[in-house]
């Protein structure tokens, strides 16, 4: 809610698009990134907006729609830039709806960029699993992705779920859980 662009980077983003119900800001995130990098980001340590959580907000109440919007907008990025290891991967491991046109996408012809976009989703996602206790699948999107393509505080989360998964039953960390909430 407290993100601001400079018009020359909206001009070259495009607008946002309306067909990204749950993902319009991420997706615009994205552009961005895609088109600068993160040299030009600059965190102020001010507050300009907060965010409010709540039974009728839209987070809370569709959140089930955010992740099917998430897992959709990724596998068409694989899609589209032509990574079918991980198009395959997504559509016998996720349920997804049909792909998106993604409406002005920026041509990303860094291959290691591509690659480093859908690398770090799918730790989100064995994250995501994880926490949910499907290590099964947590353990699968771990195995897929590449760490080497993860920037080092990535890594780190990286070699934290793999011990966990490796060493930490699901029952003591439910338990955990159950504990500290």
């Amino acid at each position: 809610p407290a993100t601001f662009y400079h018009q020359s980077a909206i001009k070259k983003m495009g607008l946002l698009d309306t067909e990204l119900h749950y993902l319009m800001d991420r997706d615009w995130w994205i552009k961005y990134l895609v088109h600068f990098g993160l040299e030009k980001v600059i965190k102020v340590p001010h507050t300009f907006a907060n965010f409010r959580l709540h039974p009728q907000s839209k987070t809370v109440s569709q959140s089930t729609f955010f992740i099917q919007d998430r897992d959709m907008y990724f596998h068409t990025l694989a899609r589209l830039w032509n990574l079918p290891h991980y198009t395959q991967f997504l559509e016998e491991n996720v349920p997804l709806r049909k792909p998106y046109q993604l409406f002005n996408f920026p041509t990303v012809k860094d291959d290691t960029l591509k690659e480093k976009i859908i690398n770090y989703y799918f730790l989100q996602k064995a994250d995501e699993f994880y926490y949910q206790g499907n290590v099964s699948l947590a353990k699968k999107f771990l195995k897929t992705l590449q760490p080497n393509l993860l920037t080092p505080q990535d890594q780190a989360l990286y070699q934290k779920l793999r011990w966990r998964i490796r060493f930490l039953p699901q029952g003591l960390v439910k338990l955990i859980r159950k504990l500290k909430g």
